[in-house]
């Protein structure tokens, strides 16, 4: 029996200025988010102690 392939093969591999403005894009998108997610973990830890002090 002969080697089929079913299905979408890559033939080529490239770039263009197009894919690297979009790489870097989200770099950048997930440098800022790692950033908000800090703060969104500090917010609630300040929160979870102004709970605690003014529960006692």
């Amino acid at each position: 029996m002969l080697d089929q392939v079913i299905g979408a093969q890559i033939l080529s591999t490239g770039s263009s200025p197009e894919l690297d403005q979009i790489g870097i894009a989200l770099k950048k998108q997930s440098a800022l988010n790692a950033w908000a997610a800090l703060c969104a973990g500090a917010a609630a830890a300040l929160q979870a102690i102004d709970f605690i002090m003014t529960k006692s």
